[in-house]
């Protein structure tokens, strides 16, 4: 599938990566969250708003809240991956129980850093492998968001990771 999409042994290495099982997603079934809002504020409305359920769920102990705000002091403008896409995330896999995805999409943009921040993934991992994975994998994600509105949707959203990704 991944070589079809691409031609290349690069490509093909990096989907190695990609469909690699580790013990954790095999563990514990990830949390997905989806929800839409009319505007957001600021990125701290952002992160509260994106991380208001893995919290509820407890996957997610609060210090992760924290450790994300020192990466946004850190690397700010960084986690605007395009003009329209807000990554709210930190290696500090200590502080997360359960693999977790939150995406909260705003009717109005967000400014964040002279970007117009529409789309807001906040997520966690047990680990950095996981972590990588979920960055590509949500890289791809976003990428058929762009072609299907439909994708907006938690069930919709779950059932694509589980599909290409995460067989949990």
């Amino acid at each position: 599938m991944c070589l079809e999409k691409t031609g290349s042994l690069g490509a093909l290495a990096r989907c190695v990566l990609i469909f690699k099982k580790t013990e954790d997603m095999l563990m514990e079934p990830w949390l997905y969250h989806y929800e839409e809002v009319e505007s957001l504020e600021s990125v701290d409305e952002a992160l509260s708003v994106a991380l208001r359920i893995p919290l509820e769920k407890d996957a997610v102990k609060s210090i992760y809240l924290k450790h994300v705000i020192d990466e946004i002091r850190i690397s700010g403008k960084y986690m605007a991956i395009t003009n329209d896409v807000l990554f709210l995330h930190t290696r500090d896999h200590e502080s997360v129980k359960r693999p977790f995805i939150s995406y909260i999409y705003t009717k109005k943009p967000m400014d964040f850093y002279d970007k117009d921040i529409k789309h807001v993934f906040a997520f966690g991992s047990l680990d950095d492998d996981t972590h990588r994975l979920m960055l590509s994998a949500l890289s791809y994600y976003i990428g058929e968001l762009r072609e299907d509105d439909d994708l907006k949707d938690k069930d919709a959203m779950k059932k694509w990771f589980e599909k290409h990704y995460f067989n949990n």
